[in-house]
């Protein structure tokens, strides 16, 4: 298997992107934002560039996200807490999952359908 280079990424709004994929071959980050509320993306496999943005309105410490059959769960760990949330792209609302101790940096779920 080889690394083949697609592109060198810039958006001057957002300062990280923490990336997840899915079994259906997509790429999809959450971002943190230099100005204003984090955002769900899907990119562009190909090119990098974003298909879509949505807000992630109310968390501050947003650190990663996974995608599990279809469903994109965001941790929040604005402190030694970590808050799971469940993030309805079509409404944007977010649900309350779990809360566990200590703050979370990395998820990793199967890309396997």
């Amino acid at each position: 298997m080889e690394a083949t280079f697609v592109t060198l990424y810039a958006d001057p709004d957002v300062s990280e992107i923490e990336l997840s994929a899915s079994s259906e071959s997509k790429m999809y980050g959450v971002t943190v934002s230099v100005y204003g509320d984090p955002e769900l993306v899907e990119l562009d496999v190909d090119t990098g560039v974003f298909r879509w943005r949505a807000p992630i309105v109310g968390l501050v410490g947003v650190t990663t996200l996974a995608v599990w059959r279809g469903d994109f769960y965001v941790f929040d760990s604005p402190d030694e807490l970590t808050s799971v949330y469940r993030y309805d792209v079509a409404s944007g609302e977010l649900d309350f999952v779990d809360e566990t101790a200590g703050a979370t940096v990395a998820t990793g779920t199967t890309t396997c359908p």
